[in-house]
Parts: structure tokens; C-alpha cells; sequence
């Protein structure tokens, strides 16, 4: 009988055990992020010299709609939708007047938001990130939905026109240490006001040079002229640098040009 008793107690400390053990195992499990429709749809485009599967186009004035599916094995906390500008490619920025961080609760396992983001209408063109993120209880965070989006101006989408006038053409040698101008006339359909003119270079092993950029003053006007001197550094990689020479309109619409130019 003592050792019937006996049994019976290692039985039920044994139960008790594995079933605090099922109660004490930590939620590892990260939440899904499913992201149903977006309108307007989402297609291939390129952003940033790359091929991208999921680009969405909007003009300003618009609005875009995300049709959007949070999972959790137990319990979800919270998403948050985050857009920025991702004016040439994170590098060398203009400040833009739109940006979006909205960050919501949410509980249960499965959760349908319908989202409406409006975009504003001074919002400037180019290329920004839309991000989506979700937590759940735990603090376990989901694997992010990234997207592409071009956003076009409705009032401005024609980019501005230059000539350059020094260097006439590009395949041109100069001594490191010596001066380079860059010298043209630049006209827009609207105002250049607030726009500017911006130059870099890459060397021949692909690093990337952000030595000059100049912003149109106040009440410019449709036209404008442009004398920006770059001295080449004396301590230069010789051979075939690339140069680009970038003119943004207000609007942030822009035409680049690429010339070449030989450092000896």
C-alpha cells in the first residue's frame, strides 16, 4: 500500500512538473506581417539604378491604401507603418516635408487593418521607403515588409533642363591639385527657387565623392547660371573618375548628366 502511495505521488509530481514547464516556456515565435493588396498596386520598377519587384507609384493630393494581415501564435502587441524619403539612394538627402511614423495597438492572433495614407500635396518627388513592422506580447518582432514607392508632384512632374558649358565635354585630363569648372545655365518650367545644383564623383575603384552642392536662392526664377569651381585633391587615385552633375527643381524633379574626367 506504501509504495502504491508512493507511486502515486512521483505520478503527480511528474504531471505537475511538465505541466509547469508547458506554462513557463517562453514565446519565442515571431508574428507574420502579410500584406494582402496595396493600392495603387505595387509593380516592378527601378529605384536607385536597381530592379525592384515591389514599386508603388503615387502622385501627391492621393491616397494609399494597405489592406494588411498581422498573425501571432499567442498574442500580438503592436504594428507600425513608417514612410521616409530615400532621396538618392541615402546619400546626400534634401529635407522632405512628408514623412510618417504611426504606431498602433493590437490584440489577439489575427488582426485585418485596412490603412489609408494620405499623401500630402507639397510633398516633394522621388523615391521613399514604406516600412511595416509588428510586435507581439513577447516583444518578438516580424520579419518587416519593405516597399519601394515614386512619388510624383501633381503640380510639377517635368524635370528641369541644363546645358553645360565648362567642361564642354567630358574625356577632359586634369593635374590633381588643379581646378575644375563646372559652369552652365539651367531652366525650369516652374520657379528653381529652393532647388540646386549638386556634384559628385566616382574613382576608379567605385568609392563615391560628394564634394559640391549649391542651392538656388529666393525668388530665382525659371532661369539660372551656374559657376562652381572643384579643386581635385592632391592625394587622388589617377586614372578615369566619373562625374555626375545633378539639377533639382523645386519640386525635387531632376536631370542628371555624366561626363569623365581623367586625373594624372
Amino acid at each position: 500500500m506504501l509504495n502504491r502511495l508512493l507511486l502515486l505521488c512521483l505520478l503527480a509530481l511528474v504531471a505537475c512538473t511538465e505541466e509547469s514547464g508547458m506554462e513557463d516556456k517562453p514565446d519565442v515565435q515571431r508574428p507574420e506581417i502579410v500584406l494582402r493588396s496595396t493600392t495603387p498596386v505595387a509593380k516592378e520598377g527601378i529605384i536607385c539604378e536597381t530592379t525592384e519587384s515591389k514599386v508603388i507609384t503615387v502622385s501627391t493630393g492621393s491616397d494609399i491604401l494597405l489592406d494588411l494581415e498581422f498573425l501571432d501564435d499567442e498574442e500580438l502587441s503592436q504594428y507600425k507603418i513608417d514612410i521616409h524619403n530615400n532621396f538618392d539612394c541615402h546619400s546626400h538627402g534634401r529635407a522632405a516635408p512628408w514623412q510618417l511614423l504611426e504606431i498602433r495597438d493590437i490584440e489577439g492572433t489575427q488582426v485585418i487593418i485596412n490603412e489609408v495614407l494620405s499623401v500630402p500635396t507639397d510633398a516633394l518627388a522621388g523615391n521613399y521607403h514604406l516600412q511595416i513592422l509588428c510586435l507581439d506580447k513577447a516583444g518578438n518582432e516580424a520579419e518587416p515588409v519593405i516597399y519601394s514607392m515614386t512619388l510624383e508632384n501633381a503640380i510639377d512632374s517635368i524635370t528641369p533642363q541644363f546645358t553645360l558649358t565648362e567642361p564642354s565635354d567630358g574625356g577632359i585630363s586634369v593635374a590633381k591639385g588643379s581646378e575644375v569648372r563646372f559652369k552652365g545655365e539651367v531652366t525650369d518650367n516652374h520657379s528653381l527657387d529652393a532647388g540646386k545644383i549638386e556634384i559628385h564623383y566616382t574613382d576608379p575603384d567605385g568609392t563615391e565623392y560628394f564634394p559640391l552642392q549649391e542651392f538656388f536662392p529666393e525668388g530665382q526664377g525659371e532661369e539660372a547660371l551656374f559657376d562652381l569651381i572643384f579643386k581635385v585633391p592632391v592625394f587622388a587615385m589617377s586614372g578615369k573618375h566619373e562625374f555626375s552633375i545633378k539639377v533639382y527643381d523645386r519640386y525635387n524633379n531632376f536631370v542628371e548628366k555624366i561626363i569623365d574626367i581623367e586625373f594624372t
